[in-house]
């Protein structure tokens, strides 16, 4: 035998003996029932069925679902919490409106609303205004409208003076001197009451609001599109700190000038805490402020406001009878 002989010989040799070791490790992996026998072949590709896997449910545990309720029992419930009182109400009262709190107090001949605390610290264009107007402003949300205080006071024989007026000068607002007290309960249950002038800063001085309420009474102009009379206190300057002719009841001094900004914000000292439940009593003191001299009447405003409105559908009228000409003369082109 030759060496070249010798050597291929040893060569299959070796090679043969691979192929039987190969053929032990993989006999070695077939018994191994965590590998699929069908490596170093082409696996099915259909998955294997495994038995269904049941949800395991915790036990003493509650749905994450809440639930389901109808509309009206969910009405029915937030009902029931708006009309919670936190004070006790006296039966000299007389509530005034079936949906809205407002009560007529004729014993002492006061008006008494609840609203809710919305603003505890920063800047005021108002005391209180009615729910869902101008909440970011005002101290107070109250639950009635403004022409119902307005009504009431009336019928206890409170009558306003007049909205402040600006007419190339200032013209202050006149009439009764109001006095306003908020009541509520603390945490412990005790009952607070504290003069809306308290619960109000002056930004100049640091101390509480010094002047005094007065009842102007606001106005109210025929809404074409509702076809009703308006009361323009019902959309937000129920109880003002910023001179608004709209207001219903206004501070006695000048206290809005574009120059200056807010001259109040709310005392976060004396005010309680948001969304806390609390009670305003208006009533007129034997005081009052009478017109300054030279101030227009509401007669001569409402002549005024006449004028002015027939000038302007004078000059509507005028404008839409250009632009038909216009678009009539371009269309024969």
């Amino acid at each position: 035998m030759t060496g070249c002989t010798l050597i291929r010989s040893l060569f299959l040799f070796g090679l043969t003996l691979s192929i039987h070791c190969g053929c032990a490790d993989a006999v070695q992996v077939e018994d191994n029932d965590e590998i699929p026998t069908t490596i170093g072949s082409v696996q099915d590709s259909t998955p294997a069925k495994t038995a269904a896997v049941s949800p395991i449910e915790p036990k003493g545990l509650e749905s994450s679902q809440p639930a389901k309720q109808d509309l009206a029992t969910l009405l029915r419930k937030e009902n029931e919490e708006f009309e919670k009182q936190t004070i006790e109400i006296p039966k000299t009262w007389a509530r005034m409106s079936k949906e809205n709190h407002i009560w007529a107090d004729k014993e002492n001949k006061r008006v008494i609303v609840r609203g809710v605390i919305c603003v505890q610290e920063g800047l005021l264009e108002m005391f209180a205004c009615p729910r869902d107007t101008k909440e970011h402003e005002a101290v107070v949300s109250v639950h009635a409208e403004a022409s119902e205080i307005h009504a009431t006071l009336l019928a206890l024989n409170i009558n306003p003076g007049q909205p402040m007026i600006w007419r190339e000068k200032y013209y202050p607002v006149n009439g009764p001197i109001m006095n306003i007290e908020v009541s509520w309960t603390d945490d412990n249950g005790k009952l607070i009451k504290r003069r809306a002038q308290d619960m109000i800063r002056n930004t100049d001085t640091g101390k509480a609001m010094a002047c005094d309420f007065v009842f102007g009474g606001s106005s109210q102009s025929y809404d074409p599109y509702e076809k009703r009379n308006k009361y323009f206190a019902d959309d937000g300057p129920m109880i003002n700190v910023a001179n608004q002719p709209d207001a219903m009841i206004d501070v006695s001094i000048k206290s809005s000038e574009a120059e200056r900004g807010s001259l109040f914000e709310a005392f976060t000292e004396n005010v309680p805490p948001v969304n806390t439940k609390v009670y305003i009593a208006i009533s007129a003191s034997d005081r009052k402020i009478d017109a300054t001299e030279g101030k227009p009447t509401i007669e001569q405003l409402r002549k005024e406001d006449e004028i002015r409105r027939a000038a302007m559908k004078k000059r509507w009228d005028e404008l839409d009878k250009a632009r038909e000409a216009k678009a009539k003369k371009e269309s024969q082109k």
